[in-house]
């Protein structure tokens, strides 16, 4: 798209964080190149608020709708996604 709009917020909770997020539809990669200083094991618990997001991670396609979480390997490759604007909170 030729404009893009979104707001990310994030807070540090000691070793962890919360961030809210609210944007546009995204398509986001990570892929392995990405994650060559990642040193540590990390989880994310994402929830989204809006709208069905979509997130493939180890050949595994979920699907999350609002009120419920997905919890995600951060440390590894993945491809999340929502077509629509959506709200989200990931700790």
């Amino acid at each position: 798209e030729d404009t893009f709009n979104g707001r990310l917020k994030n807070w540090e909770l000691g070793i962890t964080s919360l961030s809210h997020l609210e944007s546009d539809a995204v398509h986001h990669s990570r892929r392995q190149n990405h994650l060559v200083e990642e040193m540590e094991n990390s989880l994310l618990i994402t929830i989204p608020e809006w709208n069905e997001v979509s997130f493939l991670q180890s050949n595994r396609d979920a699907r999350c709708v609002p009120g419920h979480f997905l919890i995600e390997r951060g440390d590894a490759p993945y491809e999340f996604s929502y077509g629509s604007a959506n709200s989200l909170w990931v700790l």
